[in-house]
């Protein structure tokens, strides 16, 4: 305790002599952090909305089928956002044009780098089947069965297992194909039921069971 006023004003000089120049500097890195923050959000927002407003030009470009515009834009979107989920979608959506016009190793870079870059588990699962058929299409078995390899494909299973059959046929495996097909037919999913296409690959591989 403090015998009058003015001592205790002195202690209270004393104290802002030993501890002021700390507590000055922890308001200014404590102002500074919240400055730091706000900016780095309102940067994130402005990012986001910029790297929306470019795929939305990807989309319409992509509907009409302008390839070299598409690819522009898709460009522009990896260079520039390339950590968003927009670039990754775009990616997708080009790949998907670049295959329609027999692109296809223009397509094959488009799904790898997806495979690569895209931060969605599913996402990356979806363009791993789309590449091991971009890669089929290339007659390049060996690399589509490579890219299938994963551990869990989760719900995408069933197009796994069929892109897998069409990879085996290629190359020359067809009692290993028809087991994969096999596999596919399996799923419950109602996403993957009834799916003609796929029991008639099955079925014309009859005969060549393990």
């Amino acid at each position: 305790m403090f015998s009058s006023d003015e001592e205790a004003l002195e202690a209270i000089k004393q104290w802002w002599k030993d501890n002021g120049t700390f507590v000055v500097a922890g308001l200014v890195i404590g102002v500074a952090l919240i400055a730091g923050w706000r900016f780095w959000q309102a940067s994130q927002e402005s990012e986001a909305a910029s790297a929306a407003n470019l795929y939305q030009q990807v989309a319409v470009a992509a509907e009409g089928q302008d390839y070299q515009q598409t690819a522009a834009l898709v460009d522009e979107l990896r260079s520039d956002y390339g950590r968003t989920a927009y670039a990754a979608h775009a990616s997708l959506r080009l790949a998907a044009l670049a295959v329609e016009i027999e692109e296809l190793d223009e397509a094959a870079e488009l799904l790898q780098w997806t495979v690569d870059n895209a931060r969605d588990a599913e996402l990356v699962k979806l363009a791993r089947v789309r590449l091991a058929r971009v890669h089929v299409a290339r007659g390049d078995s060996d690399a589509a069965l490579a890219v299938l390899d994963v551990d869990d494909p989760g719900r995408f299973e069933p197009l796994y297992q069929e892109a897998r059959g069409d990879a085996l046929v290629a190359a020359g495996d067809p009692a290993a194909a028809r087991e994969a097909y096999r596999r596919a037919l399996e799923s419950d999913d109602e996403q993957f039921a009834a799916r003609p296409e796929l029991e008639m690959k099955y079925h014309d591989l009859a005969g060549y069971e393990d």
